[in-house]
């Protein structure tokens, strides 16, 4: 049997592998603040799948109506009242679709939502994991 406490030298999270997986993936992380409604943290591949840079908005509202294809809007935001209607931390996966705000490529997104409650069980944010499923086939950049 293997020692976890004796080996856990060898687990531990690099930033440069986190980048790495990232990459590898094409996946980005988020935290959605829902006193705020604003995305607190977002990583750098986040950034990239949506083609936005750091002085560019980060409000729930800016991403929702500027990225994502106005077909799917009503789909996210139905998805955004079912889970915050949820209790615990349920997980949520969505799929839809964005326009990429630096090449106008239409794009599948993938993304795993958790909430996070406070001590007291209130819902305080969203956290994501969202994948870029590649450009949307038969679809042409928006010009």
């Amino acid at each position: 049997m293997v020692d976890i406490k004796k080996n856990s030298n060898h687990v531990k999270k690099i930033p440069d592998h986190v980048d790495l997986l990232e990459d590898l993936t094409s996946t980005g992380t988020w935290y959605l603040d829902l006193q705020t409604m604003t995305f607190t943290e977002i990583s750098e591949k986040i950034f990239e799948l949506y083609g936005i840079s750091k002085g560019d908005s980060t409000s729930y509202e800016s991403f929702l109506f500027d990225c994502v294809l106005l077909d799917d809007q009503a789909y996210c935001e139905q998805k955004r009242l079912e889970i915050m209607k949820a209790k615990g931390s349920a997980k949520f996966l969505l799929e839809f679709r964005i326009i990429r705000q630096n090449t106008g490529a239409i794009h599948k997104q993938r993304v795993l939502v958790q909430r996070v409650e406070d001590e007291e069980g209130n819902l305080i944010g969203l956290r994501g994991a969202e994948m870029d499923l590649g450009i949307v086939e038969g679809d042409e950049p928006l010009s």
